[in-house]
């Protein structure tokens, strides 16, 4: 089933660069931001605050790197050839799963703020989250959030203990800030959306 869907998000993704073919041939091409679609997977809400979906010709297109990512593959550009190249995670993002315990979704919020000296950026990633216990547990569970890069080394990591209540519950979480190699004169959507191709988040649950 995983290979089969990877297989048609190709596909799809294929057809997305159709417009921009079209486009730089000459044509007048039309698409509208279509903030209103949701990305769920397997339960998980996707975010896609800054990847916005488009609709363009009765049909939606999303990111690649967005849901790539999600179904536990990387993507990566290659400007010189013009090519994007997929490739199976190290580790499966954003979700290590764990018995009576499930996360019904997830949504990563990019922080930023400036160094004390105002010469550099600091970012973190934050989430807000919903949890569900199928049973009263005997524990409070233990939510542990690492922000990783690309070369899968963790950056940060931060512990939230979760209710123990049979239910549905919310929850948050607040990431260290690290300091990040990007410009001061980069605008924060800039930064942001840098941070979303360099930086990761991953999900364990103990």
């Amino acid at each position: 089933m995983r290979k089969k869907s990877f297989i048609l998000l190709m596909v799809f993704m294929a057809t997305l660069l159709t417009p921009s073919v079209l486009g730089a041939a000459g044509l007048n091409i039309s698409a509208v931001l279509s903030p209103q679609i949701k990305l769920v997977k397997e339960g998980q809400l996707i975010d896609t605050t800054s990847n916005t979906p488009i609709t363009y010709n009765g049909k939606t297109y999303v990111p690649l790197q967005v849901v790539s990512q999600a179904m536990g593959y990387q993507a990566e550009w290659d400007g010189k050839n013009q090519t994007i190249h997929l490739s199976p995670a190290d580790n499966q993002y954003p979700l290590v799963s764990m018995p009576d315990v499930q996360l019904i979704s997830v949504e990563p919020k990019y922080d930023l703020i400036t160094s004390l000296d105002g010469k550099t950026w600091l970012g973190s990633i934050n989430l807000n989250f919903v949890h569900q216990n199928d049973k009263d547990l005997g524990r409070q569970p233990v939510l542990v959030v690492e922000m990783v890069n690309k070369d899968k080394t963790v950056l940060t990591s931060t512990t939230t203990l979760l209710n123990k209540s049979q239910g549905t519950q919310k929850g948050y979480t607040l990431g260290d800030h690290i300091r990040l190699p990007y410009s001061i004169k980069m605008s924060r959507e800039e930064v942001i959306k840098q941070m979303q191709a360099d930086y990761y988040y991953r999900i364990k649950l103990k």
